[in-house]
């Protein structure tokens, strides 16, 4: 049985909106994570949510839930930064996904030749942003 594998880049798809006394404010829905567990044999979610609201997810899920989901917080990817002088386009959460993937056995490149909108062909390196671009792992869903 080939496992599916959820990859969140943000952690809107397990947030909420609700109202607070007389504002909006978005906060975790444990219904959606209970909803993910289901339909996936893992669950990766890593963004630049405070380690708080991490912390929030795990003790909300119930054990046999929380074994499926892998969490990197803000934390996680701060052990990328570099120091100095650092290009405009460097964004540490690469380096950090790169490391997500290798970690959970999920296949990717770091560069590859798209087509593009004139019809001719780009070379484009790995960004976050466009994981899906990089992931050649069937198992994988990337959810944004």
């Amino acid at each position: 049985m080939t496992r599916k594998i959820a990859v969140l880049t943000t952690t809107r798809p397990v947030r909420e909106r609700i109202q607070e006394i007389g504002r909006s404010v978005e906060t975790l829905s444990p219904r959606k994570c209970a909803d993910l567990a289901r339909e996936y044999d893992l669950i990766i979610i890593a963004s630049r949510a405070s380690d708080d609201f991490y912390e929030r997810i795990k003790s909300a899920l119930p054990r046999k839930t929380l074994v499926k989901f892998r969490l990197y917080s803000r934390s996680f990817f701060n052990r990328f930064r570099h120091r100095g002088t650092v290009p405009a386009e460097y964004d540490d959460r690469d380096e950090g996904w790169q490391e997500i993937l290798r970690a959970n056995g999920i296949q990717f490149v770091t560069s590859t030749r798209q087509l593009g909108s004139d019809f001719t062909y780009e070379e484009r390196t790995f960004h976050w942003s466009h994981l899906a671009d990089f992931i050649r792992d069937e198992r994988v869903t990337v959810m944004s």
